[in-house]
């Protein structure tokens, strides 16, 4: 879904930030509220399917970063810190306590990293859905193209924060690639609570619209990992 501050959402609404307007939804009641960070060329309602399933036992949140589906543009590129600010600026707008359980498809990934890293104590559990790596250009061995810029960027940055808060994550492979599994590995193995799950039958962009059942699960063991003492 491209950018366009006209349209009007078909649920939703908008929550204004520093006089610009940010989409966000929310369906279900109940905490930790679980929120969604879309992958790159997403938006939040492609997360509809898994949105609603967790809304049964949760409060489950979908929104647009700046400059992308039905919120209003933002200069472009921005840094992670900034992407996880508007968030966090975000959350606290709609009166969402902390802490949460961050579900990050993609790029995602990279600003829930972000987000975890300066607000760690507000970060209950996370699940990656394919989740953007710092090291993703080693697991994935791409050698034979130019790198994006943007990217390589935001890999800089994650290196030089801290390490993940020690908090439950289940990171979910589409598919069986080396690299991907290497990549969800690497991110597990940050925590001592980390687990890797391969979805059969899933394209990395159709994970959440074709195997809703196997993310809401992944969520729900977060959610029950988090609660115990």
């Amino acid at each position: 879904m491209t950018n366009n501050s006209v349209s009007a959402p078909p649920v939703g609404g908008f929550q204004e930030l520093d006089g610009r307007r940010v989409f966000v939804h929310r369906l279900g009641s109940g905490g930790p509220a679980v929120v969604f960070l879309p992958g790159a060329g997403a938006a939040g309602l492609d997360y509809s399917a898994v949105q609603q399933g967790v809304s049964r036992f949760r409060t489950a949140v979908v929104y647009d970063r700046g400059g992308s589906g039905y919120s209003d543009p933002v200069p472009l590129p921005r840094t992670a810190a900034e992407v996880a600010t508007e968030l966090h600026e975000l959350l606290l707008a709609q009166d969402l306590a902390a802490p949460y359980i961050l579900v990050a498809h993609s790029l995602g990934g990279a600003y829930a990293h972000r987000f975890a890293q300066l607000y760690p104590g507000e970060v209950a559990g996370m699940v990656w859905v394919d989740g953007f790596h710092p090291d993703w250009q080693d697991f994935l061995a791409i050698t034979d193209q130019p790198l994006r810029s943007d990217l390589v960027a935001l890999a800089d940055e994650l290196r030089a924060g801290p390490e993940l808060p020690d908090v439950p994550l289940i990171a979910l492979t589409a598919g069986f690639t080396e690299g991907m599994r290497r990549m969800a590995e690497a991110v597990v193995s940050a925590v001592s609570s980390g687990e890797h799950r391969v979805v059969a039958g899933a394209g990395h962009h159709q994970l959440c619209v074709t195997r809703p059942d196997v993310v809401v699960q992944a969520i729900r063991d977060v959610i029950d990992r988090a609660a115990r003492p």
